[in-house]
């Protein structure tokens, strides 16, 4: 799969956050690419090299949310091109739902879930664990939502000073 091209602050990280890497070493982003690259439909006309540094920038947000999106305090909101990176991805649904459950489920959550697959398969049905959500409305509901949006992107930005190198 695709190696991490991206330079991480060892000093910044323990034990889960380098299992959560191996995680996202894991995710194939390669059709999400291939959508933003050549799909003139997807309305994001990327060259190949700017699809490839949005998809780090998009690794480290998935990073960030994994590492503090259980903290209401510290909500991380992406920067607009992250941002479209990720509607593609949850576009292609499955897909997303796969990669989500990779990233977020708790291992006991994706036993289960692995088990329900297996009994629901023949009836049509689904489940995912882990599934991470996109709240689109953020910033849009009035000046207190807006300064709102202007804080998780600013703390976002201060957490990725923090894990990686600015060499974004």
């Amino acid at each position: 799969m695709n190696k991490l091209i991206f330079p991480i602050n060892l000093s910044n990280i323990d034990a889960n956050d380098a299992q959560f890497i191996k995680k996202l070493e894991q995710l194939d982003l390669r059709p999400i690419l291939f959508k933003l690259v050549k799909d003139p439909d997807s309305g994001i006309p990327w060259s190949e090299h700017e699809a490839r540094l949005v998809e780090i920038e998009y690794r480290q947000y998935l990073f960030l949310c994994w590492k503090y999106g259980q903290n209401p305090q510290l909500a991380v909101a992406p920067n607009k091109r992250v941002d479209m990176f990720w509607h593609q991805h949850i576009l292609d649904t499955g897909k997303y739902q796969e990669d989500c459950e990779l990233l977020f489920a708790k291992p006991f959550q994706a036993l289960i879930c692995k088990w329900l697959r297996h009994i629901l398969k023949p009836l049509g049905m689904q489940v995912y664990a882990g599934y991470m959500q996109h709240f689109p409305y953020l910033g849009l509901r009035g000046q207190k939502d807006a300064e709102l949006l202007k804080q998780a992107f600013d703390t976002g930005k201060q957490l990725l000073d923090l894990h990686f190198p600015p060499s974004r």
